[in-house]
């Protein structure tokens, strides 16, 4: 689908800058503007979710800061993704998905089985940051065709010290939420409308408990289904 998400807002010590982005299969960025880390920050940490082998975002947020950039996508085999030459001394792929729980890569005879895409492990934004040794995320882009909506429920609520202790969430989140799916797993009674007005406001309250304001809603015009939002941390501990 289409993410055209614009930010002009200042946060920390950040300044706005464009970038072009990813056309591919399940998402289209031909425009966006994020808040990207000032020139001399290198420790800086961005997590791409779900790129189906198309590097645009990446190659844009390799020019256009110092970053350290982790891309994730467990569908199809490893042997299909291949980042630029040009980005890979700070662009790093994994073989994994993010997910609300972690799960081990399905045996090989249940892929062939079911047609099931997936084929590498899921893991939490907390294992992501273990394995990884990140104490950061800068930045946060996902475009995962409706799971976004049980990683953000599974993400802890501000006043629950003890769980939100294990987890740095992003500064910043770039998302495509999407009310319809084609994901058998999410349907509900067979629709691929599982979503509504009521979740939405559900979602907003749950966006609003674990520290995270809208700063910018782009309603996609090539996806009825579909809104893009830029999501700012406006509280944490």
């Amino acid at each position: 689908m289409a993410m055209r998400t614009k930010n002009s807002m200042d946060s920390m010590s950040w300044h706005p800058a464009t970038m072009n982005a990813r056309e591919g299969v399940g998402m289209t960025l031909p425009k966006l503007s994020v808040d990207l880390p000032n020139a001399h920050d290198t420790k800086c940490i961005v997590y791409s979710i779900g790129g189906n082998n198309q590097w645009a975002f990446e190659e844009s947020m390799y020019d256009m800061s110092p970053c350290e950039i982790h891309a994730f996508d467990c569908t199809g085999p490893i042997t299909r993704f291949h980042a630029p030459s040009r980005i890979r001394d700070r662009v790093h792929f994994h073989h994994v998905c993010m997910s609300n729980e972690n799960q081990p890569a399905p045996a090989v005879a249940a892929v062939q089985k079911i047609g099931n895409p997936i084929m590498g492990e899921m893991w939490t934004l907390e294992k992501m940051q273990q394995q990884l040794n990140h104490t950061r995320l800068d930045l946060l882009k996902m475009d995962i065709e409706g799971f976004e909506w049980p990683i953000f429920d599974s993400w802890p609520l501000l006043l629950d010290y003890e769980e939100s202790s294990k987890v740095k969430l992003p500064m910043q989140v770039l998302v495509e939420v999407h009310y319809r799916t084609q994901m058998a797993a999410l349907k509900r009674n067979g629709s691929t409308y599982f979503r509504d007005s009521e979740d939405l406001v559900n979602l907003a309250e749950r966006l609003l408990k674990i520290g995270y304001v809208v700063a910018v809603r782009d309603d996609n015009m090539e996806c009825a289904s579909c809104t893009e939002l830029t999501l700012l941390r406006h509280m944490c501990y």
